[in-house]
């Protein structure tokens, strides 16, 4: 953001209380594996939520029309009951001790899905990557031989409370940072008259995004060890590139990819009617135009919105167990920016399936035939289409003209479909 955008905090020690939160929650991704660690930076993040209220009311309290309206906050936060556990467990732990808790490991072979294998009540001296490789070394699990390069183990550590014997104890205290981010949120509009998005303490919330499952995601990376099954390698973050493309970058596109890139942009439709499936026949042209240029795609994302410009997000499928991941990674992307509509475009192999009593054999090794794949997809709606490549003796490349499949099952989005569907169920208050 342009600081000359900025405004003045009218209420910066409630903003720097709420700020020192965020700052917090740091502490605990670095330091969840660590029970010292993970229970001091714990103990400190309680108090910190509880206190900002407290900061407030002391900032504000000669501020016109302040106690009637902090006072109708006040009573719809003392009937909710998770902030008044928080009351609670911060008197706990400055008054008697630290929460009483228990650390758990959760065990999961990863894939296009969570196939849950085991939970178990872990000694917090244990580390999950400790876990990991222990499990790999004695695990008997029954996997094919040319699957156990591409086969992921998850070792998930999780601490849980008594009160709150099925939430993970961090989620409970993002739910409360959320509640208190959103009151300091409406202080500034409605009493203070400032546009919270652009004062000059909000270092965190970014609008585009949900602050809770980033904030949740986020944290996840401290709490799991992901290994290789056969290589025993340990995975770490998963990056993603999103792309927003500079006046040079375009130039040299422009450069390379020659005057057909105005004829493939005058395809773009920029209405919001029917997205992304109104882009299809773009972004199959752009990729038959990319491929002949450059002899091969590089997997690419596109996050279709309403209201913005769409995300570009480049994909690293080169590894064959690490394309799991990218896919997870993806479908958190898509969950933390409420995205909805969403078009995947890259190259792929095809292979037969086995027959009665035979192993499979994962088509990447087949390599029966290569083609390019473009998938649009909604909540309610998906299209897919491929484009077979064709190479001569000579390596010569030709693309087959593009074929719709039928609107099967893709696991490859399973985790997006999967979100989208709880998303549905809470707009509905099924959930």
């Amino acid at each position: 953001m342009d600081e000359t955008t900025k405004l003045k905090c009218p209420m910066p020690d409630t903003h720097n209380r709420l700020n020192q939160a965020f700052s917090l929650f740091e502490n605990i991704l670095e330091d969840y594996q660590d029970i010292l660690r993970f229970t001091s930076a714990l103990n400190n993040l309680i108090q910190n939520l509880r206190n900002v209220t407290f900061v407030l009311q002391k900032e504000l309290a000669h501020t016109d029309g302040f106690f009637d309206w902090y006072s109708k906050k006040q009573t719809e936060m003392q009937d909710d009951d998770v902030l008044k556990w928080l009351i609670k467990a911060r008197n706990y732990v400055v008054k008697e001790g630290d929460l009483k808790k228990k650390s758990i490991a959760r065990v999961r072979l990863k894939n296009h899905f969570d196939q849950d294998l085991l939970e178990m009540e872990l000694d917090p001296s244990f580390s999950t990557e400790k876990i990991a490789k222990d499990f790999c070394k004695q695990s008997t699990l029954k996997i094919q031989k040319n699957l156990e390069e591409q086969t992921i183990i998850e070792i998930e550590r999780i601490w849980i409370i008594d009160e709150y014997p099925q939430a993970e104890i961090i989620d409970v205290l993002i739910y409360c940072l959320g509640v208190i981010t959103n009151l300091v949120y409406l202080c500034h509009e409605e009493i203070l008259n400032t546009n919270f998005l652009i004062c000059e303490n909000n270092l965190y919330i970014d609008p585009l995004k949900d602050l809770m499952v980033t904030l949740h995601n986020k944290i996840r990376k401290g709490r799991i060890t992901r290994i290789n099954y056969k290589t025993r390698e340990i995975y770490g973050d998963i990056s993603e590139i999103i792309n927003r493309p500079d006046t040079k970058t375009l130039k040299e596109a422009q450069k390379r990819y020659g005057d057909k890139q105005k004829y493939l942009l005058s395809l773009m439709d920029k209405s919001n009617k029917n997205i992304p499936f109104n882009n299809i026949s773009y972004h199959i042209e752009m990729a038959k135009h990319l491929f002949n240029t450059d002899g091969y795609l590089v997997p690419m994302a596109f996050l279709y919105f309403p209201d913005r410009i769409p995300m570009h997000i480049t994909l690293g499928l080169d590894d064959p167990a690490k394309k799991y991941l990218i896919f997870e990674k993806l479908s958190e992307t898509v969950e933390e920016t409420g995205c909805e509509a969403i078009i995947v475009v890259t190259e792929s192999w095809m292979g037969t399936m086995p027959k009665k009593n035979e192993e499979y054999i994962p088509a990447y090794i087949q390599k029966k035939k290569e083609f390019i794949w473009i998938i649009g997809a909604t909540p309610d709606k998906k299209e897919e289409y491929k484009m077979e490549i064709l190479r001569d003796k000579n390596g010569k490349i030709k693309l087959n003209k593009e074929e719709k499949l039928s609107s099967e099952r893709n696991y490859s989005l399973d985790r997006i479909y999967k979100n989208w569907e709880i998303k549905k169920k809470l707009k509905k208050g099924l959930l």
